[in-house]
């Protein structure tokens, strides 16, 4: 195209540019304000239209409230008794409705009122006349009920939109028959707390002329009468869907102008409604576009007509112009011409206009420059290809690795450290793809990672991969990286490629895996501790727990967790999996060698104190396992340690992987809180074994208590039987039958004191009385008893020495220890019955000899003997049994303190005892009792049997009717003068009217009202120095040291013999009274 075209193109499009611009901008804005303005104009009419129809609603509802107010309509819903009859309050009030307020109201339809039950008390309808009239009460219709339900939520006296309906089928044009509005408003009796509603229905197609124009929609979109849409859309939301916003719309309840899905504008305003109602009624109208469409014809006839002649003028301008822009175009081109070919300067002779003469010298200028500039050209290259150069060489530096791709995702360089982690040279790599050279996967699933080139290039920005990238390399060499992934952007904005830095993370990855692990084992160790902390653990579960903590910590399928036994050492296994080759519900026993040493693999654990692991399955000590158990291939265990104690061994066996230190390091971190749940366990059963020794001897002092009580009555019964024994014997001659069988009965009767004696003795009721005693009398007789008392399976053996020396000791525990002895013989020989052998000697000990593997002191000592052919014992057992409360025995059959009785009578009494059992081989107790004297020495010291008789005046008091009478009858006998007195008030009374009548009183302890002891002070009280002897069965608190510090003379025990009775009468009355 030539230069005088261009010229002529230009000037006209410049022409008409502003021309185009004007119309282009001002149009648009124009039309819309326009259209603005006839939409404001519609809303303002059809607000203008709708106002009466709002006040006639208005009035309605009004006038509906104040019904709902007057007094017969409360009393319908009221019905007071007595009051008006229903039939006058419904007159009273069609008149009211029909007569006077809705009379000239045709949209009336009908008024009713309903009570809380929802029974129509009161109607007015519209007749077939038109006239309102009173009709009978009928089932309210659903729309009623429906306005009722929802009456609750309003306050009495507030009227509210019910419901709103299209009544009728519609026409062939859209159009309603009938549009009713229900109004209801709350009515409240509160003298009789009832309450109901008052309801208004309206017929909206009497007040709105020409509905088929209007669009009226309901609250849930339903098109109730359409202009535009007729009768083919009904459906709930419809006018929603036309209308997007007219939800919104009606939510703000404001008028408002809104098009449809096909951009028709349409006016909608709300006319029926309220804020807290739920039902509401929107009328809505096209608007009419006309007199848009006329203007806009006009508008564009006289706009053509001005065009056209700007173009006219314009196309004259240029043309003009465009002969005078080819002259000089001519003229500059031979300049441009002359100045490459390196001529003289050009000679254009421009005057006009003055650019042409600016341009004529700045054309010598350039000539005089252009090799100047050429000169510059060649050193700016030279300067661009250095900075290129070096840009490489800092690419090359770089310590990240850096790859760039062009948009193609195809490499175009790569630095150093690119090249040594990928493993790709820069040569081989350009050219390809990135995700062959830059092969990065997911550690997490393995699965191929996102090419960060896609990325960059579909979001535009730098993006960062993932966390658990892993780069593998060209030799298959992974490493775990960190990389991002930028757009290389020119100065124009436009994407030239992408850049992907990235680095080795790999030691920075393994810290934050150890340090994760590391917050893993702690929350473990943390749980496991809760799981140990508390009441109710055993040593098996514990050691479970344990157990499972530990395989789950070291990935380990077999291990078992063993605690050693306090008392024997031996390791017992209370948790193990199948590789011990046994039930997980059975323990496992394992105990040390004769050295001291734990044997095996394990054994080294605990006999260093260490932990250890082996990977090796040939070097370990566990190799040639038993058949059907699981081969160990690697080993891990650690002791369990209580400060420097060894409680327990934790042990994992054969996991997926070798062992390492941080294994070893997990086992010892476990062994802590399992040091502490043993400790608590085994504290638990020591306080649960000082409750049970505290319970039993509570228990021993219950029966000592009941021991005492037994005693004194027992005594008492005792007392006569022994009495009249020795009255009778005393009073038959000399050689008389009757004597040895009388003999017998005494001798039993003292038995029975004896026994008594013991059983005080066991509960500690009564202390022990030592003498010089000799000990085949003692064991014979003791021997004799057990042998009624034993089961007939049992057969004794004796060997008793009768020239034995005597030993200091109380006969009362000599025969408790004999019968304890020989009672855990029995129940050891109970199943298959036994030899009871039973051998007393007296031997010499000499200095420094040892007996049992014991050191005895030198002298002479009785060694008591007791040996059964029973199931014997273990050794475990016989290192225990001397403990209080320790037994074997079944629950009832034993309580654990017969052996430990005997072991403090015998260190009681200066000597040592040994014990030898084997299991299946009976068992043999030895005791060594020093020797006091000889038996003569003993027969030195027996008192004189012979029995003293007197004359002087005795004063009886006993509460026993039997033993008065028989103490009386002994005194008696024996010379002395008695009176009897069975009650010490009354005892006290004849005293002190006869002080001077008697010479002793023999007075019993425990009586009702007043004791002995307190007689006994009153009578001292009224004549010092009175001998006085108190005879008791049993008190606990009155002994004989006791007895003498108050003043009384004697103390005898129940039952009393009669040798011992009169000698201590005479003594009394010789030595006078205590004080």
């Amino acid at each position: 195209m030539r230069l005088r075209s261009i010229i002529f193109l230009v000037f006209v499009v410049i022409g008409l540019f502003p021309l185009a611009t004007s119309i282009v901008f001002n149009l648009p804005q124009l039309i819309a304000t326009l259209e603005q303005s006839v939409q404001d104009q519609r809303l303002a009419r059809l607000q203008d239209e709708f106002a009466a129809l709002g006040r006639r609603v208005e009035q309605g509802r009004e006038t509906l409230r104040i019904f709902g107010m007057l007094s017969e309509t409360v009393d319908l819903v009221g019905r007071p008794e007595p009051g008006i009859p229903l039939v006058e309050l419904r007159e009273r009030l069609s008149d009211v409705v029909a007569k006077r307020w809705f009379r000239n109201r045709p949209e009336v339809l009908s008024v009713s009122v309903l009570d809380g039950l929802g029974q129509e008390q009161f109607r007015v309808s519209r007749r077939e006349n038109g006239e309102l009239g009173l009709v009978s009460s009928k089932i309210p219709d659903k729309m009623e009920e429906k306005v009722s339900r929802t009456a609750r939520v309003f306050l009495p006296g507030t009227t509210f939109v019910g419901a709103i309906q299209g009544v009728g089928a519609l026409d062939k044009e859209g159009r309603l028959r009938q549009l009713i509005v229900y109004f209801g408003v709350p009515v409240q009796n509160e003298a009789y707390g009832t309450s109901g509603i008052a309801l208004l229905s309206l017929d909206l197609h009497l007040l709105i002329k020409n509905l088929e124009k209007y669009d009226l929609v309901s609250q849930d979109g339903v098109y109730l009468a359409s202009a535009v849409y007729g009768a083919r859309r009904q459906g709930p939301g419809q006018a929603f869907v036309d209308f997007p916003r007219l939800r919104q719309a009606m939510h703000d309840g404001k008028p408002v102008i809104l098009k449809n899905l096909r951009g028709e504008a349409h006016v909608w305003l709300p006319l029926i409604g309220e804020e807290e109602g739920e039902n509401s009624l929107w009328v809505g109208q096209p608007v009419d576009r006309s007199a848009i469409e006329i203007w806009l014809q006009r508008y564009k006839q006289n706009l053509g007509m001005i065009v056209l002649a700007l173009v006219m003028v314009l196309v004259g301008v240029a043309v003009a112009m465009a002969h005078y822009a080819n002259h000089l175009h001519g003229q500059l081109l031979g300049g441009f011409a002359s100045i490459l070919e390196g001529k003289k300067k050009p000679r254009l002779n421009w005057r006009w206009p003055v650019e042409h003469v600016r341009l004529a010298a700045d054309l010598d200028a350039l000539a005089e420059n252009y090799l100047a500039d050429r000169a510059a050209r060649r050193a700016a290259e030279e300067e661009v290809r250095r900075e290129r150069e070096h840009a490489l060489v800092t690419l090359r530096s770089i310590g990240d690795a850096v790859i760039t791709t062009d948009t193609c995702g195809v490499v175009t360089r790569m630095n150093v450290v690119a090249e040594q982690l990928t493993g790709w040279p820069q040569a081989e790599a350009l050219g390809r793809k990135l995700d062959e050279v830059f092969n990065i996967i997911d550690s997490g699933t393995g699965g191929k990672s996102v090419n960060p080139v896609a990325l960059v290039l579909e979001t535009g920005k730098m993006v960062g991969l993932g966390n658990h990238t892993v780069l593998i390399a060209r030799d298959g060499k992974e490493y775990q990286v960190a990389d991002s992934a930028a757009p290389i952007l020119g100065q124009d904005g436009e994407n030239l490629g992408v850049v992907v830095v990235f680095r080795d993370v790999t030691e920075e990855y393994a810290l934050q895996a150890q340090l994760a692990h590391e917050l893993t084992v702690k929350q473990a160790l943390a749980d496991l501790a809760g799981q140990l902390v508390g009441s109710g653990q055993s040593l098996a579960s514990i050691a479970r727990t344990i157990l499972a903590a530990a395989r789950e910590l070291t990935a380990s399928p077999h291990g078992y967790v063993g605690i050693v036994d306090a008392k024997s050492g031996h390791l017992v296994c209370h948790a193990f999996t199948e590789m011990m080759g046994v039930g997980e519900d059975r323990e496992l026993e394992f105990s040390p060698g004769p050295d001291g040493r734990y044997p095996g693999l394990w054994g080294r654990v605990l006999n260093e104190g260490q932990g250890e692991y082996t990977n090796d399955p040939d070097s370990h000590a566990a190799l040639g396992c038993a058949e059907g158990d699981i081969a160990v291939q690697r080993f891990l265990a650690v002791p369990v340690l209580l400060g420097s104690q060894l409680v327990g061994l934790i042990a994992v066996a054969n996991a997926g992987r070798d062992y390492t230190e941080k294994d070893l390091d997990l086992l010892l971190r476990v062994a802590t809180p399992c040091a502490l749940a043993i400790k608590g366990v085994r504290a638990a059963e020591e306080r649960e074994r000082l409750m049970t020794a505290l319970r039993q001897s509570q228990k021993i002092e219950a029966v000592g208590t009941l021991a005492g009580g037994v005693a004194h009555d027992f005594n008492n019964m005792l007392t006569p039987i022994l009495g009249y024994t020795d009255l009778v014997m005393a009073k038959l001659p000399p050689g008389d039958p009757m004597r040895q069988d009388l003999g017998e009965v005494k001798k039993s009767a003292l038995r029975a004191k004896n026994l008594v004696r013991q059983i005080l003795a066991f509960s500690r009721q009564k202390g022990p009385e030592l003498v010089c005693l000799a000990l085949p009398p003692v064991l014979e007789e003791c021997l004799k008893m057990l042998r009624s008392t034993l089961p007939s399976t049992v057969v004794f053996r004796e060997d008793l020495a009768t020239d034995c020396g005597c030993i200091m000791a109380d006969s009362i525990q000599i025969q408790q220890v004999l019968i304890n002895l020989c009672t855990n013989a029995a129940h050891a020989m109970e199943e298959s019955g036994g030899t009871l052998e039973v051998s007393l000697r007296e031997i010499e000990v000499s200095q420094g000899e040892t007996l049992s593997g014991q050191d005895f002191r030198s002298g002479r000592y009785l060694r008591l003997v007791v040996g059964d052919t029973g199931c014997g014992m273990d050794k475990a057992t016989l290192e225990r049994i001397f403990e209080p409360y320790f037994t074997t025995k079944e629950q009832g059959k034993g309580t654990g303190i017969g052996l430990a009785l005997v072991y403090g009578i015998v260190k009681g009494y200066g000597g040592y005892l040994s014990v030898y059992s084997e299991p299946g081989q009976g068992t043999t107790v030895s005791l060594y009792l020093p020797v006091c004297c000889d038996v003569g020495g003993q027969s030195a010291k027996v008192v004189d049997f012979s029995i003293p008789q007197g004359s002087e005046r005795l004063l009886l008091v006993d509460d026993e009717e039997d033993v008065l009478k028989m103490l009386k009858e002994m005194s008696e006998y024996l010379g002395y003068k008695v009176m009897a007195v069975s009650n010490s008030a009354e005892a006290y009374d004849v005293f002190s009217n006869r002080a001077d009548a008697f010479d002793l009183v023999v007075t019993d302890q425990t009586m009702p009202g007043m004791t002995g002891v307190a007689l006994a002070e009153k009578i001292l009280t009224l004549k010092p120095g009175m001998p006085i002897i108190i005879c008791t069965g049993f008190s606990e608190g009155l002994t004989e040291g006791k007895a003498r510090q108050i003043g009384i003379a004697g103390y005898i025990m129940k039952p009393v013999v009669m040798g011992d009775f009169a000698r201590l009468i005479r003594r009394v009355l010789v030595e006078g009274g205590a004080g």
